[in-house]
């Protein structure tokens, strides 16, 4: 079966989200941080850090912002890993929507 290009689209964003949960977690245990102390830093729900780390939301800017703030790294270095997924979903957006 086929994916129409928005199915795709919707997949492309939802490796973006798990990506940057995987990051977000790598970087937390790195510098011994739990859920809940980052959550609190980050001045976010608990439950919601964890479907960030899991991938299960897509976090607004303003959010991911204050993760990387909290875990004391730039935004710029959070999105690194993931960039080319964003980029490939940012064109593939503007292909539907010309």
């Amino acid at each position: 079966m086929e994916l129409t290009e928005v199915e795709e689209a919707k997949e492309t964003l939802k490796a973006a989200d798990v990506e940057f949960g995987k990051k977000v977690r790598k970087i937390r245990k790195f510098i011994h941080l739990s859920q809940e102390n980052l959550a609190y830093r980050a001045n976010i729900d608990r439950t919601h850090m964890g479907h960030i780390e899991r991938g299960n939301v897509s976090p607004s800017l303003r959010t991911m912002n204050q993760i990387a703030l909290a875990l004391g790294v730039t935004l710029t270095h959070l999105l690194d890993e993931s960039h080319k997924t964003q980029l490939t979903h940012i064109d593939h957006w503007q292909h539907l929507f010309p």
